[in-house]
């Protein structure tokens, strides 16, 4: 992969004017550059700042899952042309997966089960809202086991 720089002071406007980015994640402070890199290559691309602004929300849920379920995730970030033109982001972790990539998505599904009122907040890693929140954000999301381990989370903001 493509490792651009990960320090804010050293971005350059090459590396948000790429047609492609790339990092990898192993801490929650580097969180925080990749959002901003989000709006930035949004804004870049002719997208509104409100959908480069959903684009940054979405990508930090998607990497917070991805360190709480793993140690570290790679991204990458592209424009595309097909099938509208927009922005794809390919969120892949190396944690266990998801064990039903159909119920993922849906609010108040959880670490493989639907939560109920009587689940304790200190007995489990997030309330089960997530992944929908990043469905509602993005105009596309593709949810996969990785073949080689973890999950792959892709998702697409058109250009509007």
């Amino acid at each position: 992969m493509t490792m651009p720089p990960l320090s804010p002071s050293d971005a350059t406007d090459t590396d948000i004017n790429r047609s492609e980015l790339s990092w990898t994640i192993q801490s929650t402070t580097e969180i925080a550059y990749v959002r901003k890199q989000c709006i930035a290559h949004a804004s870049a691309c002719g997208c509104s700042h409100r959908a480069g602004v959903e684009l940054s929300i979405a990508v930090t849920e998607l990497l917070t899952n991805a360190l709480k379920f793993g140690s570290r995730a790679d991204v990458s970030l592209q424009t595309v042309q097909l099938p509208a033109p927009g922005i794809q982001i390919v969120i892949l972790d190396n944690g266990p997966g998801f064990d039903n990539v159909e119920l993922a998505p849906l609010d108040g599904y959880s670490e493989g089960r639907f939560l109920i009122e009587d689940d304790s907040i200190f007995h489990r890693r997030g309330l089960g809202m997530g992944l929908g929140a990043v469905s509602r954000l993005t105009d596309k999301m593709l949810l996969e086991n990785a073949d080689e381990g973890g999950a792959r989370v892709t998702i697409w903001k058109w250009l509007k």
